[in-house]
């Protein structure tokens, strides 16, 4: 090729011919790591072409796949951008009323899922509606032998390539469905263009390459995995290996020694948490930097001790954990962004990273700041908009401009601080507004706290709702101390009066918690309610 691929399905066909037997996708079975190569991965992308053909899959057309992070999907993937279809990834652990809700909403040309998925047995019903139900293998060498669908099944595969990047570059590519913490779940419409360039504008801040290998946490389905694992992979020709949950991940991590993982704050934070309960103080020194390699030791025995590049998103990053890891020898790149903007807005460069900063824009972004300190974004990257939902998208897009909802400031060397959400603003009784993030950032700086989420809508102050087994043990007053001492330099109304402990992890908690880490605010009211 004299030029590089320009979709995502370019990019695999690319790797099979300029390096064929590379590794490329790994796949556990039995306790034991096998590899596929690049041709193995553009043979799998062929099958499902060939299955579309059959399928009179036609330009535009929807595919939902109802899928866990698999080759099956990667193929899926590779075929829509191949032959100009659109891919919509459903989260196999999304409830069948918010399936259902989001297949009829794209009205699909198929259905592809696996028999594990727990709701397959409602899905009949779109049989009807003339769009077929395939159960699909998703791993090579696992394939089950009455499934419908084996796209490791080399008899399966087209013979004839397909012109992969002769697409409609700003044809839609993926429609991908938002979390619904800020309002009902809206499919985001992103094309070919928009997803590999902000792939390539993510790469260009943190360059990755061939002999990296990537241990996978994050869901392909949403944005943040979309472009940071699955385009960034396709592009660098790198490796991949994905964990199917974290109890997987913490296994897999110390024996297959990864060079890339990109996390929530979650992963870090168990990691910070268990090396201070497992080190005594005098053995870390209060993690001083003469003290680097017992902490590096104690990263890399949750990690393995290849780690090149340890990235977070989705949500904020405690500066206590930043300056951990960072303390170790391992800092840890920060970004942000949102769906609607394919989905990286700013990442921090390579070994350039600071607390509680996500960095500057990455390329092909602008952004602009408006007199309520809310950014504004623009550029290629942005979405097309919203399927099937042109008032929602004329709301959030104006003259070119998206909206971000968030509320920002530049620190003094050009990064972003993100402040919180507009529509996360607290109104107390009083007439007070507040914007909690930076309340919630200063309080995950407490010893023992593994979340902190602040509420108080109508009410005439602020309640804390601390997640940490350690304030369980403390009284009443002890907490509010604590807080009152932690948020000194923070206005009287800012700091909360109340205080309710839960002794559970975030990550139990998915009534309270979105997948990216974010706290589902009206369901902490809900809670409270109920605790009272």
């Amino acid at each position: 090729m004299t030029s590089s691929p320009r979709t995502f399905a370019g990019w695999i066909g690319y790797w099979s011919v300029e390096r064929p037997s590379a590794q490329a996708w790994g796949c556990l079975c039995r306790d034991e790591v096998t590899w596929s190569s690049w041709l193995d991965v553009r043979s799998w992308m062929m099958s499902i072409v060939e299955f579309f053909r059959r399928m009179d899959v036609k330009t535009g057309d929807r595919v939902v796949s109802i899928l866990p992070n698999s080759a099956a999907w990667i193929a899926i993937d590779a075929a829509c951008s191949a032959v100009n279809a659109i891919h919509v990834p459903l989260p196999p652990n999304g409830t069948s009323e918010w399936i259902h809700s989001a297949c009829n909403q794209v009205a699909p040309r198929c259905v592809l899922t696996t028999e594990n998925f727990v709701g397959v047995k409602e899905l009949p019903c779109f049989e009807e509606k003339g769009c077929p139900v395939i159960t699909i293998a998703t791993e090579p060498n696992q394939s089950p032998h009455h499934c419908m669908l084996d796209p490791f099944d080399s008899m399966n595969a087209s013979i004839d390539v397909p012109q992969v990047d002769r697409v409609d570059l700003d044809a839609t590519f993926n429609i991908l469905f938002t979390s619904g913490t800020s309002g009902s779940p809206k499919g985001v419409m992103l094309s070919h263009r928009s997803l590999m360039l902000n792939a390539e504008a993510k790469l260009d801040a943190m360059p990755q390459y061939v002999d990296d290998l990537r241990l996978n946490l994050l869901p392909f389905s949403h944005a943040y995995a979309r472009t940071c694992e699955v385009s960034t992979w396709a592009i660098s020709g790198s490796r991949m290996l994905c964990s199917q949950n974290l109890k997987q991940f913490w296994q897999l991590a110390p024996n297959i020694q990864p060079t890339l993982i990109n996390a929530v704050p979650a992963i870090y934070h168990t990691i910070y948490s268990e090396t201070v309960r497992g080190a005594s103080q005098n053995s870390l020194g209060r993690f001083s930097m003469e003290n680097q390699t017992p902490l590096k030791s104690a990263i890399e025995s949750r990690l393995g001790s290849n780690i090149r590049m340890l990235a977070s998103g989705g949500a904020t990053l405690p500066e206590k954990i930043f300056e951990f890891f960072e303390q170790a020898g391992l800092p840890i790149h920060q970004g942000y962004g949102l769906t609607e903007a394919s989905p990286v807005v700013c990442s921090t460069r390579w070994n350039e990273g600071r607390a509680g900063s996500v960095g500057p824009p990455v390329k092909h972004v602008q952004i602009r700041i408006d007199d309520d300190r809310i950014l504004w974004i623009k550029g290629p990257t942005i979405m097309k908009g919203y399927w099937n939902n042109p008032k929602a998208t004329q709301q959030r897009i104006v003259d070119g401009w998206l909206n971000t909802n968030d509320i920002v400031e530049i620190d003094s060397q050009g990064g972003l601080r993100i402040l919180g959400r507009s529509d996360d603003i607290i109104v107390l009784s009083t007439g007070r507004k507040i914007a909690p993030l930076p309340i919630e950032s200063a309080l995950l700086q407490c010893e023992g706290v593994r979340a902190a989420v602040v509420i108080g809508e109508g009410q005439p102050f602020l309640t804390a709702i601390i997640f940490s087994g350690h304030w369980e043990v403390m009284s009443d007053q002890e907490r509010l101390r604590t807080i009152d001492e932690t948020l000194h330099q923070f206005a009287s109304y800012m700091r909360p009066k109340r205080c309710v402990v839960i002794n559970t992890f975030p990550s139990d908690q998915p009534d309270l918690f979105n997948p990216k880490g974010s706290p589902k605010r009206k369901a902490f009211e809900k809670l409270l309610e109920k605790l009272s």
